[in-house]
């Protein structure tokens, strides 16, 4: 799930920022209540993030866990 703030369209400053505010929480809640859905394939188009490989149908070098995927590098590090 990505974020990317909406337009502003004018009205009140406090309502639009409130608004963006709720929807930043709704991309970070998951992420931080460890809801990492386990991958059977590799993500087609990968950006910098987290990633949790089943090991199996999708083994990105080092088995089961999760991996942050670095696009400078354009590689999967396993992180546990």
């Amino acid at each position: 799930m990505s974020y990317y703030p909406g337009q502003y369209a004018g009205g009140p400053l406090e309502l639009y920022l409130q608004q963006e505010l709720e929807r930043i929480a709704d991309v970070l809640m998951p992420i931080e209540d460890g809801d990492l859905r386990i991958r059977h394939v590799a993500p087609e188009k990968p950006r910098n993030g987290l990633f949790y490989a089943d090991g199996t149908d999708w083994d990105p070098g080092s088995g089961k866990g999760v991996y942050r995927f670095d696009e400078d590098t354009t590689s999967f590090v396993f992180l546990g």
